[in-house]
């Protein structure tokens, strides 16, 4: 679930291209949130098949992304500023891929995630 607490940040094309070549695997922990993450989205949305493919990439792409920048010596402000910019290309993504009212579905419980993940953030 920390994964989901940095969700998303669209950087510019370079920066792609370089991530895919270093981007760090994602440990078992990860792996283990991140499964559990998208079978709830999946769940929740009621996806098709091609939506769940397409929405199942999408997560993995952003999830790696989000691993490299965790794993970065950025400060937490440009690390704050690149997670934002992630989360609306992720948004972006998804938004062509979702009906209407799955979109809307996905935001709402995205920002709950990010609100349990300040919550356990907060208590440390």
């Amino acid at each position: 679930m920390k994964i989901m607490s940095l969700s998303l940040l669209l950087l510019f094309a370079s920066h792609f291209a370089t991530a895919q070549t270093d981007t760090p695997k994602l440990s078992q922990e990860q792996k283990e949130a991140l499964k559990e993450n998208i079978e709830s989205f999946v769940t929740a949305l009621d996806l098709t098949e091609e939506q769940k493919e397409e929405f199942v990439s999408i997560k993995k792409k952003y999830a790696h992304e989000m691993a490299a920048l965790k794993e970065s010596d950025k400060s937490r402000m440009a690390k704050y500023q690149e997670v934002k910019g992630l989360r609306k290309a992720q948004n972006k993504e998804m938004k062509e891929i979702l009906t209407e009212e799955q979109y809307d579905l996905f935001l709402e419980k995205q920002k709950e995630i990010q609100k349990k993940m300040k919550s356990e953030f907060n208590k440390r």
